[in-house]
């Protein structure tokens, strides 16, 4: 089936079309596309998708930085002008304002992406004074390191059970990762002020160690305010200023949204899984549990969201 490009791609990305926008529907049932759509609100969009016999290409551009990678084989896109096929062990990232096209050949394939806003990468660059609508990398397609694995893997994994803490601090470190390792527009201002202590923010380096450590029953907020740079007063005001919550209770809601994933995705022992989540003992795994979702995590496991 062959489908017109100008003829569906009126709204921008396919996978923003509405449930009930006709070209979706039409695509959908003819088994020709599926995807998965979650919206962690100002922080990403991530997307989970299938293609199966479409042949088309479709050009898009939007608002937010994207990152791109193929899970079942080669994943066309042509990006400044240069078509590309990134391999299993390839990404692509990009500005969404700038033009890129996704090529379909009539294959199955299957492919993730994550979104993430120009507001959330903003909370990132403020402080050194940097503008994310005028971000770009010196290249598009990028091998895979080990540490970016991890975090799509985090990402991904944790898609069954909603929990914006938990998205937030992946976010953070993801956008650490790939503004200090990858060139581009900012990089000789971001070494400059990461040698210096400057860069990443204090908030957003508080969030990188509490993805890194939150399995520490030692972690506290001296710690926490010792790697932020800050003394602890400036920390806290600061950190509930940018999240609405102060470090510890931002920590515990991080471990009860890790907690949530673990119930439903593994048959870890409950008490063992409170110790390794950091908690100091196993009622006061239950008790914050049972405050922040309202049923036990007996109870929450035997539920099983993914259904």
């Amino acid at each position: 089936m062959k489908i017109v490009p100008s003829k569906i791609n009126k709204l921008g990305l396919i996978s923003n079309f509405g449930s009930t926008c006709a070209v979706r529907r039409s695509l959908e049932d003819a088994n020709l596309y599926t995807f998965g759509q979650k919206v962690h609100l100002g922080i990403c969009t991530t997307f989970d998708q299938k293609i199966q016999g479409l042949d088309c290409q479709i050009p898009s551009n939007h608002r937010g930085l994207e990152f791109s990678w193929s899970t079942s084989g080669p994943f066309r896109k042509k990006l400044r002008g240069a078509d590309v096929a990134l391999s299993l062990s390839q990404f692509a990232m990009y500005n969404g304002l700038e033009t890129h096209t996704e090529i379909y050949k009539g294959e199955t394939e299957f492919h993730r992406a994550i979104v993430v806003p120009n507001s959330y990468v903003d909370s990132l660059l403020k402080e050194i004074d940097c503008d994310v609508k005028n971000v770009t990398f010196d290249d598009v397609v990028f091998t895979t390191t080990p540490i970016i694995a991890s975090l799509k893997r985090d990402l991904f994994g944790n898609r069954f059970v909603q929990n914006d803490i938990v998205f937030d601090c992946l976010m953070s470190s993801l956008l650490i990762e790939v503004f200090t390792k990858f060139p581009n527009t900012y990089t000789e201002k971001i070494n400059r002020l990461s040698s210096q202590g400057r860069f990443p923010g204090a908030v957003t380096r508080a969030k990188r160690i509490l993805t890194e450590m939150y399995q520490s029953q030692t972690l506290n907020l001296d710690e926490l305010s010792c790697h932020s740079g800050m003394s602890k007063f400036q920390f806290i005001r600061s950190f509930k200023e940018t999240t609405g919550q102060t470090p510890m209770q931002y920590l515990t809601e991080l471990r009860i949204g890790m907690a949530k994933n673990r119930l439903v995705t593994t048959k870890q022992p409950i008490s063992d899984l409170s110790r390794s989540l950091g908690f100091n003992d196993l009622s006061a795994f239950y008790r914050n549990f049972k405050s922040a979702v309202g049923v036990s995590p007996h109870v929450f496991r035997k539920m099983d969201l993914r259904s």
